[in-house]
């Protein structure tokens, strides 16, 4: 997952760095970014959010935790 972070951050650098003028570029790089952000939240919240529940005991706010993390998705 911290390959993803990686490639997330040098998606943004391309997309600044893209010319003004090259819309079809800022587009491409754009749709690229949605598409990587997207299949990455979809993973946060099929392993890593029930994993947190289940292994982080409730009276350490895994719950809580848990609640914040889905609604910063959202």
């Amino acid at each position: 997952m911290s390959q993803d972070h990686d490639n997330i951050r040098a998606l943004f650098q391309k997309y600044r760095a893209c010319s003004p003028n090259d819309r079809m570029e800022k587009l491409s790089v754009a749709r690229q970014l949605v598409t990587t952000i997207s299949q990455h939240a979809s993973a946060e919240e099929r392993t890593l959010y029930p994993m947190l529940v289940t292994r982080v005991p409730k009276e350490d706010g895994s719950k809580l935790l848990h609640d914040m993390m889905v609604m910063d998705d959202q």
